[in-house]
């Protein structure tokens, strides 16, 4: 609560809010930013479209402006954003892709890694070693992406970074600290796995996997 507020709005506690973020107004200002609020159309915003609603409320007058992305998705699907949203193939893989690495990474986080360099230690983990070319192959990241990935984690101890037989080449190996770490997020990230196969139910989630591994194998197809 900012300290201009002496308690939690009513709008907060009212709507059990995530995230409440709460500005002064100035009253010369007021009624032209409820115009510009009123005019958004949610079903246009597609950066919004992971909330379950956005409410906005001037706490003086209580005027209320609602935009619930959930109501909006329920609307008949007409404009160019929710069309490509239904065909795209990239965009759907890619907005599900970010939005689970942003759920394992609320596992990691307070081991002081995020998802997709606890992937890193994890393989180093199970491989011994591994050059940075054949990481960068198996995870089909490109190696600058995978070196700003490694960074980090060479720097806190995790992995070490060695030459191999030729110079050039880069050999990774996890530490021990890198390992205890593993030992102790595997189970949360366990946990994590195991709400996508609750929650779709063990064939489907199967299913999934066998369909992406399809996508994989498509996505390698030269183009022609």
């Amino acid at each position: 609560v900012p300290y201009w507020l002496d308690s939690v709005p009513d709008i907060v506690k009212k709507n059990k809010a995530n995230t409440a973020i709460l500005l002064p107004l100035k009253n010369t200002k007021k009624n032209e930013i409820i115009s510009e609020l009123e005019r958004i159309k949610s079903e246009t915003i597609l950066f919004l479209s992971k909330l379950e609603g956005l409410s906005i409320e001037i706490i003086e007058t209580n005027k209320r402006i609602d935009l619930i992305m959930k109501d909006a998705k329920k609307k008949e699907e007409t404009t160019e954003s929710s069309n490509y949203r239904n065909v795209c193939t990239w965009f759907n893989i890619r907005r599900a892709s970010r939005a689970i690495t942003q759920y394992f990474d609320n596992y990691f986080r307070p081991y002081g890694i995020r998802v997709t360099q606890g992937n890193i230690l994890g393989i180093l983990n199970f491989k011994g070693e591994s050059s940075i070319t054949e990481l960068a192959e198996f995870l089909f990241m490109d190696r600058t992406t995978l070196t700003r990935n490694i960074k980090p984690l060479h720097k806190k101890g995790l992995l070490a970074v060695n030459s191999g037989s030729d110079k050039r080449t880069k050999i990774l190996t996890i530490t021990d600290k890198g390992s205890e770490l593993i030992q102790k997020v595997f189970p949360h990230w366990k946990e994590a796995n195991q709400h996508f196969i609750n929650g779709m139910g063990n064939k489907n989630w199967t299913e999934l996997n066998d369909r992406l591994s399809e996508v994989l194998k498509l996505s390698c197809t030269d183009i022609k």
